[in-house]
């Protein structure tokens, strides 16, 4: 029984009060028999005593604490679902849930090899791992920092994660640590709506942002079981640098960004042509930088390198295009040996795509059914969808670079040298520099380029020739190569040569494929010159037609590979301590060659 009295105070009672004699009862021989007063009063106090008194205040205390032990529970389920995790084998786990605080340990054979401690907090929830080997030594800590937890009712979101990692040798010391961050923008709209405003044939992201900017009274929710138009900007950096008795050996940088444009079914009936509770990308640009630095035990510069990117490609043909830089660094006991530059552009033609960029699935690692929910998930919601993954995995936000650098999907040059151009118009140029005592000795460059053959558009009957434009070629090329010898720093020796394929047409026959050659050499006071047709195409014409893709493809090659080996082993399961005397021994982790030597350049060849 609750009794409230005039205080305001709430007196609670025992489940089981006291049973009270009443002050008078009739005897047997119907006379009253009156009860001692004394004997009352003793009673009265003891049922006084039953009763606890508990004030306002503590009692809504009381009450939000159970509430928020219900909130915590369901916080930590929903957004990181250990409970749910299942432990891998020969692995025990024990959960403790305090407050907004949460513990778990993982033990193996007794002994501890995992410990995750996090706490929730207003906008924020911050975790904290440790991982121990099995010897019991400490080998890798990643403590994670996510915003934007209550910025998830809105129409848009925002949500960012923060994370310090460092992993420990041998000796206890730290071998390589790493700061990276994710940033992610999400919005959603109508797709109905999207379509009554702007048009069905039409999805520039430009219009579907003003639509959606007319949506701010919209909720995550109103958009329950509908087809939906998802538009995401991400943003991934990372800062990570390695050390080999306690010197820095080698550092990296990389920065990816994205802005992605989807359609999305989150209905259980297939609609436009989409499956129940699935998603397709409609248009997305993306850039890429990243940069590799690798020091000798002096901590003087042995290689510097970087790489970078910017793309953007949609469902509507021929309007891809794609841009690259790329530059490379060697130097020996810190001076400069040999410096090469790349620049590459390509423009979506017949052959279409250059190589598939991740997705929003892959930048955020999650599947098609986990992104494809029925209400859409706030940024802060997609960021932790793959459970503890950021705040245990190091490798976590990597996965998308590394899934496409494995896949090739950034070399584009190594594939034209391989196979063509597949008809994507592009031109490239790559230019290698040789140092002697740090004074410029000698220059190569090469170009090549595929442009779109202005006569492949006249189509109809010839006689002889073909009967529709796929007979004629899609694009024409051109290659151009430089070599300069230098004599003190001054330029002692100039050569140049010069190819262009050309279409010569025939009303009545089939074309010909002919490339014209020119090209000179200066030395000193004399100059020779060259010209020549050759009734061949340029890839029989000029045996270095392709010098240049595959000199970026080459070390394009051997860059993506050693990133992709640095991030396969950033999780403690694949880590490996690094060798002492790898950076000499490798000039880095990606040329396997030592500093000084040829590149390739045919000067000194």
């Amino acid at each position: 029984m609750n009794i409230t009295d005039a205080t305001g105070k709430m007196r609670v009672t025992p489940s089981v009060a006291p049973s009270v004699a009443p002050s008078a009862t009739s005897s047997a021989n119907g006379r009253i028999k009156e009860y001692d007063d004394s004997s009352l009063r003793e009673k009265s106090e003891e049922i006084r005593k039953d009763f606890v008194e508990i004030s306002g205040d503590a009692l809504k205390k009381w009450v939000d604490e159970k509430n928020q032990t219900t909130e915590a529970t369901q916080f930590w389920n929903t957004y990181f679902s250990y409970d749910r995790e299942p432990a891998q084998q020969g692995v025990s786990r024990t959960i403790t849930l305090s407050g907004n605080d949460i513990e778990v340990l993982e033990y193996q054979d007794g002994k501890l090899r995992k410990k995750i401690a996090g706490t929730f907090y207003g906008d924020k929830v911050t975790t904290s791992t440790e991982i121990y080997n099995a010897r019991g030594d400490l080998a890798q800590t990643v403590d994670a920092t996510l915003t934007g937890l209550e910025d998830k009712t809105a129409w848009t979101t925002t949500g960012k994660v923060k994370r310090d990692i460092r992993w420990f040798g041998n000796d206890g010391n730290v071998a390589r640590e790493m700061k990276d961050s994710m940033e992610l923008r999400s919005s959603y709209t109508s797709y109905k709506e999207l379509m009554a405003n702007i048009g069905s044939n039409s999805l520039d992201p430009a219009a579907v942002g003003d639509t959606q900017s007319d949506q701010f009274d919209l909720t995550l929710n109103d958009l329950r079981n509908q087809m939906t138009f998802d538009s995401h900007m991400s943003k991934y950096s990372a800062v990570l640098y390695q050390y080999e008795e306690g010197m820095l050996r080698k550092s990296v940088a990389l920065s990816m960004r994205g802005d992605y444009l989807n359609l999305t079914n989150r209905t259980e009936d297939e609609q436009e042509g989409m499956g129940a509770f699935s998603t397709a990308e409609q248009a997305h640009a993306t850039e890429l930088s990243l940069s590799v630095t690798d020091y000798d035990k002096q901590g003087r510069v042995l290689q510097e390198e970087s790489l970078r990117e910017s793309e953007h490609n949609s469902n509507e043909s021929g309007d891809g295009e794609m841009k690259q830089h790329y530059t490379l660094a060697r130097y020996n006991e810190g001076t400069i040996v040999e410096r090469s530059t790349g620049d590459f552009a390509m423009k979506e033609g017949k052959g279409g795509s250059f190589g598939r960029r991740p997705s929003i699935l892959d930048t955020l690692a999650t599947s098609q059914e986990e992104y494809a929910s029925t209400v859409p998930q706030s940024a802060s919601q997609l960021l932790a969808t793959e459970s503890v993954g950021f705040a245990t995995e190091a490798d976590h936000f990597g996965y998308a670079f590394n899934n496409s650098a494995q896949a090739d999907a950034y070399n584009a040059a190594r594939r034209i040298a391989a196979f063509g151009e597949n008809q994507n118009p592009y031109s490239l140029t790559w230019t290698t520099e040789n140092y002697v005592d740090g004074k410029l000795a000698a220059r190569k460059v090469d170009e090549e380029r595929a442009v779109l053959n202005p006569a492949r558009e006249h189509s109809g009957f010839r006689t002889g020739g073909g009967l529709t434009e796929d007979a004629r070629p899609q694009t024409v090329h051109s290659s151009n190569h430089v070599e300069e010898s230098y004599r003190n720093g001054m330029l002692n020796v100039h050569a140049e040569l010069n190819f262009n394929e050309y279409i010569r047409e025939d009303a009545h026959g089939a074309d010909v494929i002919r490339t014209h050659a020119s090209g000179w050499k200066n030395t000193g006071l004399t100059r020779r010159h060259v010209d020549d047709t050759i009734n061949a195409p340029l890839y029989e014409a000029d045996r270095d037609g392709h010098a240049a893709s595959y000199a970026m493809g080459r070390v394009l090659d051997r860059t993506l590979m050693g990133m992709h080996s640095l991030f396969s082993k950033l999780d403690y399961q694949n880590y490996e301590e690094p060798e002492q005397g790898l950076s000499e021994s490798l000039s880095g982790s990606v040329f396997g060659r030592s500093p000084g030597s040829s590149s390739g350049s045919s000067f000194g060849s």
